[in-house]
């Protein structure tokens, strides 16, 4: 091994060289060499990545390197030398923004990479929810109104029952009553009713009925009646 005294000169004027002092001894041999410390001209190799490469992961492979000099040197003590590169604004080597943050004890938390995104996540979350209530809470309202509508039809029924004298007409009604009062059972199973529009539904299907029996009862006594009137009218005779 032959010591460079100017080592120091040549690594001004190239920036391919370095000055490297290379203690007595550092290579394996035997005997190991150099005998004594000497300095000579290095040179660097360089790991590179791409910078189209993700930080995060040139930050962990970076660790991860370093983590693992000490152990490296059990293989080559070459790995001793492992070091940084010059970090600082204007320095001949580019360093990747992943290896930078590590080297200057920048790195970024997970909430750091992540926090605003989770952020937009729960509000993203959160106005979904809102308009999904929104939408039920509007479906509800509509089933409601449907259901209430079904008193207004029977009321009307009860309304027409009042009216009606034709017995045919009348089990039209009866009818159409009970297809109501099942419209209303699915509306009540469905809990679309609150307890007041229930109560509002049983009372007007009861009324419906109760007018449509009303109504046939007197239709189907008025020919009794009419048969009495007759039978009990006197008899004139006319006497020659």
């Amino acid at each position: 091994m032959i010591p460079i005294n100017a080592a120091e000169g040549m690594a001004a004027r190239s920036q391919a060289y370095q000055k490297a002092d290379i203690a007595a001894g550092f290579f394996r041999g035997s005997p190991p060499q150099p005998k004594e410390a000497a300095t000579t001209i290095s040179v660097a190799d360089r790991l590179e990545a791409r910078q189209t490469i993700s930080g995060e992961i040139i930050t962990d492979l970076t660790k991860r390197l370093f983590a693992m000099r000490r152990s490296l040197q059990n293989e080559g003590p070459i790995a001793s030398a492992i070091e940084k590169p010059d970090t600082e604004k204007g320095s001949a080597d580019a360093v990747h923004p992943g290896a930078a943050a590590y080297y200057d004890n920048d790195e970024k938390s997970f909430m750091d990479r992540y926090g605003d995104w989770l952020y937009i996540g729960a509000m993203t979350i959160s106005g979904l929810g809102s308009a999904v209530a929104a939408m039920f809470g509007l479906t509800r309202v509509r089933a409601r109104k449907a259901a209430l509508a079904l008193v207004d039809q029977l009321i009307e029924v009860k309304q027409l029952a009042h009216t009606t004298v034709a017995l045919t007409k009348l089990g039209e009604l009866e009818a159409q009553i009970e297809d109501l009062s099942t419209k209303g059972l699915r509306f009540a199973r469905d809990k679309n009713f609150d307890e007041a529009g229930l109560a509002a539904l049983r009372l007007a299907i009861d009324e419906a009925r109760r007018a449509v029996s009303d109504q046939r009862d007197e239709i189907q006594a008025k020919p009794l009646l009419l048969t009495n009137a007759v039978a009990q009218s006197p008899v004139h005779e006319t006497n020659p």
